[in-house]
């Protein structure tokens, strides 16, 4: 007969309790560990600079630490993935009775790493931990207001907060001078959920979290108030030049050049009158040696007979690059094949991608950008055009298609200089000429230098046809409506009529056609007033949607807490904290 069970048991119950003991006790106590409460305290200060006073009540349970990791990124990478560098500094720690807590600073490329605590001494138990800090680069700057967009607890705790919770100090004039708003938001990296309440006593706003925290889940908050409260203080940005610093070494340099010239009576005399007969002389040349005339039905081409693209057209003779221009650009891709346009019967508009165009040879440069920016570098095969009002890499792509526009003419011999590059010179320019009291220069490089880009003898030939073009396209004279009964005639020319911003007045010529749905185009209803209104909707869109995330992007190219995109572990801050 075999031993009994209970006699195995018996034996060896002193090895069974050993084993209880350790490893059912601690992991038990492991998991009490927790934060009672993580509350801040941060003070917008005049500077541009932010004070933060973190409040932290730490339960270690049962367990025996010597103190806590409190690890904070300095490093913040905005919508162009173009990573900033805030500064920290000033910092101290104590403990609920105001004493001094001894800690060590490890400083990565990412974050500063406080740990807090004596390796010589245990502790256990609840212990609360007093941190301060003040921190350059928090600010963001908008075009209409300055905000703090904050991480009030970092999303990277391996332990659970119980409470949690954010006071906000302003100045004083940023409740006089206009409104400060406020957005909370909570959970893990990247929610949008708001289970969070703001009160405001005084001057002081309290921003408190309806839930507790689950390990990898945070409470941030953004805070817009009015401009010229506080001093600017952007981040320094790593590897390259900051924009801002980039913007004030291109003013040096003008300036220097403009010093170079004999000073003061030269930039407030001969400069500005120097730049207007720049301009002049190209509306001279233009005027001397262009041939327009008022049928003239295709689009100019090159010297290697390409046919000018709606948008190069467009920029060729206004010398700006504009919306239009990327409608156009859509409609023309469209009639191509590379893309197809939906709209449906509330108007909503979609654009549907048809074939590759990354590896195509015949698709140019600036179009490939308008693409990418689109369908998000081929990650996409269809987009509402609703969108990409909240797709920064959309207005990265834009600027890129704007500036392939501009680098193209030049290749092309119809312009001598950049158009772009000539006016962002004297928008800067004369943001200095205003800036010095230059009136009279300010009004002379904001109108005249701006376009003082000038045309080849190639270029203003193929202006003439351009401007031929848009004549035809805006005449109602009867003896030229001989094609408006050819749909394939309309088609052609809408693109060319958008970039020049004369698809309604193009439309009234075949209002009457009874036109067949495009192969480009899927939608109810299909004639040359749905055309054209289509064209004008999406022109007037990317316009808003531009310029909401021009206003909703910081000077740094930060998005805004308050923008679409706002959601839980944005903006600065953030991090961890955990035991030793």
């Amino acid at each position: 007969m075999g031993t009994p069970i209970s006699s195995y048991v018996h034996k060896y119950k002193i090895i069974l309790f050993f084993l209880a003991f350790v490893v059912l006790i601690p992991n038990k106590a492991l998991a009490e560990e927790k934060i009672d409460n993580f509350f801040n305290n941060v003070t917008v200060e005049k500077d541009g600079t932010i004070t933060v006073r973190e409040n932290i009540y730490y339960d270690f349970g049962d367990n025996q630490k010597h103190g806590i990791i409190r690890k904070i990124p300095f490093i913040k990478t905005n919508e162009d993935g173009k990573r900033y560098k805030m500064e920290i500094y000033g910092i101290s720690v104590f403990d609920e009775k105001n004493d001094r807590i001894n800690y060590s600073i490890n400083k990565s490329k990412e974050e500063l790493e406080l740990k807090i605590g004596d390796a010589d001494t245990l502790i256990s138990g609840k212990k609360t931990y007093l941190i301060t800090y003040k921190v350059k680069g928090a600010i963001a700057y908008y075009t209409d207001h300055d905000e703090l967009y904050w991480n009030v607890t970092g999303d990277k705790n391996t332990i659970s907060i119980l409470k949690s919770g954010v006071s906000i100090t302003l100045p004083d004039e940023a409740y006089t001078f206009g409104s400060v708003n406020v957005v909370c938001f909570t959970g893990s990296q990247g929610s949008k959920n708001k289970d969070c309440s703001t009160t405001t006593l005084g001057k002081e706003i309290q921003i408190t979290s309806n839930i507790g925290l689950n390990p990898y889940e945070g409470l941030t908050i953004a805070v817009s108030f009015p401009k010229n409260i506080v001093s600017i203080m952007e981040p320094d940005e790593v590897g390259i030049s900051n924009p801002v610093i980039l913007f004030i070494r291109k003013v040096f340099i003008i300036l220097l050049e403009i010093l170079l010239y004999s000073g003061i009576f030269w930039w407030n005399v001969f400069y500005p009158i120097k730049v207007f007969f720049r301009w002049n002389k190209d509306k001279r040349n233009t005027n001397n040696l262009q041939r327009i005339v008022s049928a003239w039905f295709e689009s100019p081409e090159t010297l290697d007979k390409r046919s000018l693209t709606p948008a190069e057209t467009g920029a060729l003779v206004d010398k700006n690059i504009d919306h239009k221009d990327i409608t156009s650009t859509i409609i023309d891709l469209a009639q191509r094949g590379y893309l197809k346009i939906k709209v449906d019967g509330k108007k909503n508009t979609t654009i549907i991608k048809n074939k590759d165009y990354q590896n195509d040879g015949n698709i140019l440069e600036f179009e490939k950008n308008l693409m990418e920016g689109i369908f998000k570098k081929g990650m996409l095969n269809e987009r509402h055009i609703d969108d990409l009002s909240t797709d920064r890499s959309f207005y990265t792509c834009i600027e890129e298609f704007k500036k392939n526009i501009a680098k193209r003419l030049v290749k092309e011999q119809l312009f001598k200089d950049d158009i772009k590059n000539v006016e962002n010179k004297f928008t800067i320019l004369g943001t200095i000429a205003f800036m010095s009291v230059n009136i009279i220069g300010g009004i002379i490089f904001l109108i005249f230098g701006r376009k003082s880009a000038q045309r080849t003898p190639l270029g203003i030939e193929k202006y003439s046809e351009g401007v031929s073009l848009k004549n035809f396209l805006i005449s109602q004279d009867t003896q030229l409506n001989f094609q408006s009964d050819n749909q394939m005639f309309f088609e052609k020319l809408l693109p060319y009529a958008t970039a020049f911003g004369v698809e309604k007045i193009w439309a009234k010529r075949f209002e009457s056609l009874n036109m067949i749905k495009p192969d480009w185009y899927e939608g109810d209803i299909v004639n040359a007033g749905v055309m054209t209104s289509l064209s004008s909707r999406m022109t007037s869109k990317i316009s808003s949607n531009v310029s909401m995330m021009s206003s909703s992007r910081s000077s740094s190219g930060f998005s805004s807490g308050f923008s679409s995109g706002g959601h839980s572990g944005g903006g600065g801050g953030g991090g961890s904290t955990g035991s030793w």
